[in-house]
């Protein structure tokens, strides 16, 4: 009997004979989730607004591949979303990315980039007959492969990037022996690729 009380007295020290219910601290609302933003958001009269949530930023700005003055100055509403409306646009493919307080940001609202050579972009479609060549139809779509070749003039290797037409057999044009110049002749040096 007094080796029971001695364990629950050692329980209730360690705060493990307490109801369940005390210990539980009462649960938290979360916060509301603001609701998602469209951005880059295409127009019909092919103007473009841009938008980014930043509620403690100062100044945030647009830089586009477009332009070719200073860069767009966005303004906030009063719930810290910053916008801007350029445009009309020519249709094309166009890039772009934020300045945040001094600090170069992609858009979060768009999960479609371009893999610079030191950077990242953002990038969005603009339709319409300017670019109607550029427009993902459903029609069927051959390989670009990067191919890497040893380049005797360069002495040195070098990246060049194979279209092959829809139907076409890959390995008709790019070998792991090596790769086909655009005469069917072989390249200088081994090739290997990859398809993108």
């Amino acid at each position: 009997m007094t080796r029971a009380l001695a364990i629950l007295g050692v329980l209730s020290l360690a705060g493990l004979a307490d109801s369940p219910t005390a210990a539980q601290e009462p649960k938290k609302q979360p916060a509301p989730k603001a609701p998602p933003l469209v951005s880059p958001e295409v127009h019909p009269d092919k103007k473009v607004t841009f938008r980014i949530r930043a509620p403690k930023a100062a100044e945030v700005t647009l830089r586009g591949d477009w332009m070719t003055g200073p860069a767009e100055k966005l303004a906030k509403d009063d719930k810290g979303v910053w916008s801007v409306t350029v445009g009309p646009l020519t249709p094309d493919f166009y890039s772009y990315s934020f300045t945040v307080d001094g600090v170069r940001t992609l858009d979060p609202s768009n999960a479609t980039i371009k893999q610079g050579i030191a950077s990242l972009d953002n990038m969005f479609f603009l339709a319409g007959p300017e670019a109607d060549f550029q427009d993902n139809k459903p029609v069927p779509h051959g390989d670009v492969r990067k191919v890497w070749y040893q380049s005797g003039t360069l002495k040195d290797q070098r990246r060049m990037h194979v279209y092959t037409p829809p139907g076409t057999r890959s390995s008709t044009c790019c070998t792991a022996a090596g790769t086909r110049t655009a005469g069917g002749a072989p390249s200088a040096g081994p090739g290997s690729s990859s398809t993108t």
